[in-house]
Protein backbone atom coordinates (compact mmCIF):
# COMPACT_ATOMS: atom_id res chain seq x y z
CA UNK A 1 0.00 0.00 0.00
CA UNK A 2 1.03 3.55 -0.45
CA UNK A 3 -0.72 6.68 0.64
CA UNK A 4 0.15 10.18 -1.56
CA UNK A 5 -0.87 12.93 -0.79
CA UNK A 6 -1.10 16.47 -2.54
CA UNK A 7 0.07 19.26 -0.06
CA UNK A 8 -1.67 21.53 -2.82
CA UNK A 9 -5.10 20.12 -2.34
CA UNK A 10 -8.13 22.47 -0.95
CA UNK A 11 -5.56 25.42 -1.58
CA UNK A 12 -3.31 23.83 0.54
CA UNK A 13 -5.20 22.75 3.52
CA UNK A 14 -4.26 19.13 2.81
CA UNK A 15 -0.72 19.84 3.55
CA UNK A 16 -1.51 22.14 6.47
CA UNK A 17 -3.86 19.47 8.24
CA UNK A 18 -1.19 16.14 6.90
CA UNK A 19 0.36 16.43 10.37
CA UNK A 20 -2.71 16.32 12.44
CA UNK A 21 -4.28 13.64 9.60
CA UNK A 22 -1.18 11.29 9.30
CA UNK A 23 -1.62 10.18 12.74
CA UNK A 24 -4.71 9.34 13.17
CA UNK A 25 -4.69 7.26 10.82
CA UNK A 26 -1.61 5.04 11.99
CA UNK A 27 -3.75 4.71 15.22
CA UNK A 28 -6.10 2.99 12.66
CA UNK A 29 -3.85 1.13 11.55
CA UNK A 30 -2.96 2.26 8.03
CA UNK A 31 0.66 1.66 8.29
CA UNK A 32 1.76 2.72 4.88
CA UNK A 33 4.65 4.67 3.46
CA UNK A 34 3.32 8.47 2.61
CA UNK A 35 4.80 9.78 -0.65
CA UNK A 36 3.94 13.76 -1.30
CA UNK A 37 3.51 14.66 -4.68
CA UNK A 38 5.51 17.76 -5.77
CA UNK A 39 3.71 18.80 -9.18
CA UNK A 40 1.05 18.29 -11.23
CA UNK A 41 0.63 14.99 -12.65
CA UNK A 42 3.43 13.36 -10.16
CA UNK A 43 0.47 11.27 -8.55
CA UNK A 44 -0.49 9.58 -11.20
CA UNK A 45 3.18 9.15 -11.79
CA UNK A 46 3.33 8.04 -8.51
CA UNK A 47 0.51 5.16 -8.65
CA UNK A 48 1.69 3.77 -12.26
CA UNK A 49 5.27 3.32 -10.17
CA UNK A 50 3.76 1.69 -7.24
CA UNK A 51 1.63 -0.38 -9.00
CA UNK A 52 4.43 -1.57 -11.61
CA UNK A 53 6.22 -2.11 -8.47
CA UNK A 54 3.69 -4.76 -7.39
CA UNK A 55 2.12 -2.37 -5.05
CA UNK A 56 -1.68 -3.64 -4.84
CA UNK A 57 -3.76 -0.24 -3.02
CA UNK A 58 -3.11 3.08 -3.96
CA UNK A 59 -4.81 5.74 -1.54
CA UNK A 60 -5.42 9.24 -2.07
CA UNK A 61 -7.02 11.28 0.59
CA UNK A 62 -9.35 13.62 -0.74
CA UNK A 63 -8.90 17.68 -0.92
CA UNK A 64 -11.29 18.02 1.85
CA UNK A 65 -9.77 15.54 4.41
Amino acid sequence: MRILVNPAAAGGRLGREWPRLEPRLREGGMDAPVIFTEAPGHATELAEEAVAGGVETVVVPPPSA
